[in-house]
């Protein structure tokens, strides 16, 4: 018999045959290059699909194979030794039965648990009447009106600000969204997340032990009646990521320069429920509608670092008109070492980016001169291998992308 006469006798495809042939299940006799298989490989090859049937393993296939061709089964000990053969496999597969019975309970019962999860009722939030009182004009500092409310369970769902100078914002889904529109061409939404994806696993980790660092020195502040600020969350979101480490009698104010943003955000948000009162804006101009003065923490996590990518500026220039006298600061500062070749790509990438973003002498040395007194500071480590990330296209691989975690408050 040929082999192709074989395959066709099993209903099988002729490279299923030749594969039983390289590992040693089948052995033919060949003459001039064409093998001819007997009576007795139409009997290995039988035995070989009945045991893959039984779910043997190769190994134990082969075992049994060895049975069968010493003695044909003939020999009672051979017998015996096939039957315990039997035997285990039997118990194997009654616990892999057994085993498999659990975890599909357990699959069933996740499907339910994510099935609650998916048709809770949604948690719109808006902003809290407790922001009302810092809800001001940026031009004139003076607080703003609100007209055309729609108010349900202590929040605003959608309305009007207005000042007598002509200012105006809206209240849209519980987002207040300011006319403000400048944004860079070489910006955009990151709604995918993207930013998340493609990290090395020593980037992963680098981003931890920011996290640890910020959370640590966090954690020495009361933060019980504080208004806790971080803006620029489109690459990274501090806040969204260390809900635990919250008070839930503080209020927060998040803000973006793309509308996208803060709504994806504020719907996972509410889909975590973490009992927190949170101002959500959209504004691009960085004259927010808040009142001046009013804001106790600022947290930065790369905050800086992004603007300065689009802005030939330090966004804590920006921002110090919001700060009072010992407003806290915690953050993270992302650096290159000066005159490297990430650097002068990401100058390249970024036509708009800073000559002093990420650069870690310059961002230390301005702390203190722009009366930044720094309480704690550390170094928390590099890595040299970001991975296919897209918000590090820069980064040359081999150089120092390292992270500096600082914590200050502002002396003036």
């Amino acid at each position: 018999m040929k082999i192709s006469q074989l395959a066709k006798k099993f209903n099988l495809p002729t490279n299923t045959i030749r594969y039983y042939m390289s590992i040693g299940l089948l052995v033919p006799s060949s003459k001039t290059k064409q093998y001819d298989f007997s009576e007795r490989d139409v009997k290995d090859l039988a035995l070989i699909l009945k045991l893959k049937n039984f779910l043997f393993s190769i190994n134990q296939i082969q075992q049994i194979l060895s049975l069968s061709r010493i003695s044909n089964f003939e020999d009672k000990g051979d017998v015996k030794d096939y039957i315990k053969l039997l035997e285990e496999q039997k118990d194997f597969l009654l616990q892999q039965k057994n085993n498999i019975t659990e975890t599909i309970k357990n699959i069933e019962q996740e499907i339910k648990d994510s099935a609650n999860i998916a048709n809770k009722p949604d948690n719109i939030s808006g902003v809290h009447l407790n922001f009302l009182e810092y809800l001001y004009c940026p031009h004139c500092n003076k607080p703003l009106d609100l007209d055309d409310a729609s108010i349900q369970k202590q929040q605003v769902i959608s309305g009007k600000l207005n000042c007598s100078c002509g200012y105006s914002a809206n209240i849209k889904n519980g987002v207040v969204i300011t006319k403000g529109r400048n944004i860079s061409n070489y910006d955009y939404p990151d709604l995918d997340r993207g930013f998340y994806k493609g990290m090395t696993p020593s980037t992963v980790s680098l981003f931890q032990k920011a996290y640890n660092w910020m959370a640590e020195n966090l954690n020495s502040i009361n933060l019980e009646n504080k208004i806790i600020m971080e803006t620029h969350i489109n690459a990274y979101f501090f806040l969204y990521t260390n809900f635990s480490l919250f008070d839930k009698d503080a209020l927060y104010i998040v803000i973006d320069k793309y509308p996208e943003i803060i709504s994806l955000y504020k719907e996972k948000i509410e889909n975590l429920n973490p009992d927190l009162k949170i101002l959500y804006i959209a504004d691009s101009t960085l004259h927010y509608p808040i009142k001046k003065g009013c804001v106790d923490i600022y947290l930065d996590f790369f905050s800086i670092n992004e603007y300065s990518i689009f802005n030939k500026a330090n966004l804590l220039d920006r921002l110090k008109p919001y700060f009072h006298k010992d407003t806290r600061l915690i953050g993270t500062y992302m650096y290159f070492e000066p005159n490297s070749k990430s650097l002068k790509q990401l100058s390249h990438e970024y036509p708009e980016n800073w000559e002093n973003n990420m650069q870690k002498a310059y961002f230390m040395d301005y702390l203190p001169k722009a009366n930044y007194r720094i309480l704690a500071d550390e170094d928390v480590g590099f890595t040299l291998e970001s991975g296919s990330n897209i918000a590090f296209t820069f980064h040359v691989h081999g150089e120092k992308l390292g992270f500096y975690c600082y914590y200050c408050n502002n002396d003036i």
